[in-house]
């Protein structure tokens, strides 16, 4: 189900300096026939602006079926009543006037110098949440779903009761990083979708804020261009074009090569994931055909040859 209109949504502006290495990416690329930053940055406009017309195509039928559905019951439409929060009692240091003077002279950061010629960007990327950004920090691989309006705002949502709740460890296990995260958005969500059960349309959108993470979560520009052309180079592929069945196909392909690369990482060496195999690709076919075949298959009958 689509959340919000996306007539409502902007396209990002790929001629900016952050998308340079998607850009880089479709120009080494020969089937993307881009040769230059200009023409890969249209390219990339027309591929969004082509996905955004068939998602309002897609809400526009979504509004539609609603319409005719009709609204639930009434009781189903009632807010949740308010609990109220019990008064918490005050801290020892409240009660110590005179510990006070100490945590004032608690080292403060400088304050950041302001750029008069820069305003707030026309497109604000949502925030995962940091059990998310806490996997790319430490090169372990996360569903994308994570990246995704639901995931993001999900996570939102939790930081708004980060106060009402305590706060865990993370990392620590081989090498791994360790920090302090609130218990709601340090463990996996129940609601996250598997890679491969991902409809193509929140595929194409998350990456945008996968991809956008990657540098803040201290990935070197090999990798992440790595990992920027091979989300290119899965979006770009011919079976993108066949539908849902072809979609499928990457969708499985791309979980599978992303959870493995993760998986050398842990070893410390990876290989090229922006090069697709297209054998992968071929025998990841071959099963989803043979799985739809068994669906359609009707059951074996056993017939009575009579004396």
């Amino acid at each position: 189900m689509i959340a919000a209109d996306p007539a409502l949504e902007v396209c990002p502006d790929f001629a900016l300096p952050f998308y340079e290495f998607i850009r880089s990416s479709l120009i080494a690329d020969p089937g993307a026939q881009a040769q230059n930053h200009e023409e890969a940055a249209q390219a990339l406009t027309d591929a969004w602006a082509a996905h955004n017309a068939q998602r309002c195509d897609d809400y526009t039928r979504q509004q539609d079926e609603l319409e005719i559905q009709g609204p639930g019951r009434p009781e189903d439409q009632q807010e949740p009543p308010q609990i109220r929060q019990p008064t918490r009692p005050p801290s020892p240091v409240e009660l110590e006037p005179e510990r006070q003077p100490a945590q004032s002279n608690r080292r403060r950061p400088a304050p950041p110098t302001v750029r008069r010629d820069i305003i707030v960007s026309t497109n604000l990327q949502p925030r995962p949440s940091s059990f998310a950004i806490s996997k790319l920090e430490n090169f372990k691989y996360i569903d994308l779903w994570y990246f995704t309006r639901a995931g993001c705002s999900e996570a939102a949502a939790q930081a708004k009761a980060a106060d009402n709740e305590g706060l865990s460890l993370t990392g620590g296990h081989n090498n791994e990083r360790l920090g302090l995260r609130t218990t709601s958005t340090a463990t996996a969500s129940k609601n996250a979708i598997l890679d491969e059960a991902l409809p193509w349309g929140e595929f194409t959108q998350s990456r945008y804020a996968y991809l956008n993470y990657l540098p803040k979560a201290g990935w070197p520009k090999e990798l992440y261009t790595d990992m920027a052309a091979f989300f290119v180079r899965v979006e770009t592929h011919p079976l993108a074009r066949m539908g849902d069945m072809g979609q499928k196909v990457l969708l499985e392909y791309q979980a599978r090569a992303r959870r493995d690369w993760h998986d050398h990482a842990k070893r410390g060496e990876v290989f090229n994931i922006a090069e697709l195999n297209e054998d992968l690709i071929k025998i990841i076919k071959d099963e989803q055909q043979a799985r739809n075949n068994e669906r359609v298959s009707p059951p074996a009958q056993n017939h009575h040859n009579p004396d």
